[in-house]
């Protein structure tokens, strides 16, 4: 049986039990984070009657990922990946356990919501290319392809389930408890990459400083002619699948 039959189905990357536990961890994580971005999307109203108060606070959120996206791959290069993801976890938890007991207190105000919530961003956006970039030490190379489209299987389900029981949460027992269940949801992952035994034959132990990573990234980006055509394509994508959206929602 040659390797491409042993992998045929889109279920085959979770025979590894590593990527699988951190599959199922990352996808409680991604509920909770979506939970508690309702929570704070709902304090801000009561906070302050003007929309460009929860504009801001939506900003601060998505902001870092734009500024941070060739440092956060920089950074995942040099650091040992599960070490760097467990510091980043315990930073999130840390964002999101200050938020509950702020809540708890009634001492939230808009700005101390925005700075929390710019800083879990920061965190949000620092982790976002060490996810992607431990996904083939979990499989093999022939599984690659399906871990990648699981990966993206798991944000959608948390999209899908980290608003509506965070709604249902946070009309029954208030914003505090709902960053309380976020704040258990970092618990899960943290506790997933401490179980990780990640060998030291995969430690990335570059020569190359940060800057001088930094600087070899940027010219990549300036002179990768398959990146450019990703980036020229994907606002066109984007728009044909919010138009589509928008004629299915007005049936």
């Amino acid at each position: 049986m040659n390797d491409t039959s042993q992998s045929a189905g889109g279920l085959a990357p979770f025979r590894q039990r590593t990527f699988a536990v951190l599959w199922a961890a990352t996808v409680i994580g991604n509920i909770g984070t979506f939970m508690a971005s309702l929570a704070s999307a709902w304090l801000v109203t009561g906070l302050s009657p003007s929309p460009a108060a929860l504009g801001l606070v939506q900003a601060a959120g998505t902001l870092p990922v734009f500024m941070l996206s060739i440092p956060a791959g920089v950074m995942s290069d040099i650091f040992d990946r599960r070490r760097f993801l467990i510091a980043i976890q315990f930073l999130l938890a840390l964002i999101s356990l200050m938020l509950m007991l702020l809540s708890f207190g009634g001492l939230l105000s808009i700005a101390s919501l925005i700075a929390l919530t710019f800083a879990g961003g920061i965190g949000t956006a620092l982790t976002g290319p060490v996810w992607q970039a431990v996904v083939p030490e979990l499989v093999p190379i022939r599984d690659l392809r399906n871990a990648v489209a699981l990966n993206s299987l798991g944000i959608n389900i948390a999209r899908s389930i980290g608003p509506a029981a965070g709604g249902l949460l946070l009309a029954s027992a208030g914003a505090g408890l709902t960053y309380a269940a976020d704040v258990l949801s970092y618990l899960f992952v943290i506790a997933a990459l401490v179980w990780w035994n990640r060998p030291p034959s995969s430690a990335d132990a570059l020569s190359e400083h940060f800057a001088g990573a930094f600087r070899a990234g940027i010219r990549y980006a300036r002179a990768g002619r398959e990146l450019h055509i990703v980036l020229l394509r994907s606002p066109a994508t984007w728009s044909r699948r919010a138009r589509h959206c928008s004629t299915r929602s007005s049936r």
